[in-house]
């Protein structure tokens, strides 16, 4: 009886230690869409009307549509990368999310056959689409390649 009462307390220390810390964790991985930052610089957005109204304010302004869904493991690793540019670059280009199965007539109009699917708007059109996930480079790239400072 005394061990017992020795080795329940130990068992218990041992399950803090070794599962409270994991399940903290995991929570706030938040299954990728943890902010590092604080409150997100990138927009979700809900519907077709908000689209519409976002492209047509967004005059000459580069805007980055990121078309993903809650599932896509892909999607959930470009998340937070999108997140970093949209504030490395904020003087260049917006960053919006939009979830495909939410939104499928978004995705539609997208064209979207693949996620994750980037697409880069200049003056309400489509200039440039990334379909699946690729290096912060190649985004970078497509960031400076769409954007002009005379806008």
């Amino acid at each position: 009886m005394n061990l017992k009462k020795r080795i329940l307390p130990t068992l218990l220390l041992i399950f803090i230690i070794t599962v409270i810390p994991f399940i903290i964790h995991s929570e706030s991985n938040d299954h990728g869409r943890k902010k590092e930052y604080g409150p997100s610089v990138v927009t979700e957005i809900e519907n077709m009307e908000q689209l519409n109204s976002i492209a047509e304010k967004s005059g000459k302004n580069l805007i980055i549509m990121d078309l993903y869904a809650d599932w896509c493991q892909p999607c959930k690793i470009l998340s937070p990368m999108l997140e970093k540019l949209a504030i490395e670059y904020m003087d260049k280009v917006t960053v919006y999310k939009i979830n495909v199965d939410k939104n499928p007539d978004i995705a539609r109009a997208f064209q979207v056959s693949g996620i994750p699917h980037v697409v880069f708007v200049k003056e309400q059109k489509a200039v440039y689409a990334i379909t699946g996930l690729r290096s912060k480079d190649e985004y970078i790239d497509a960031i400076n390649r769409f954007y002009k400072s005379d806008t």
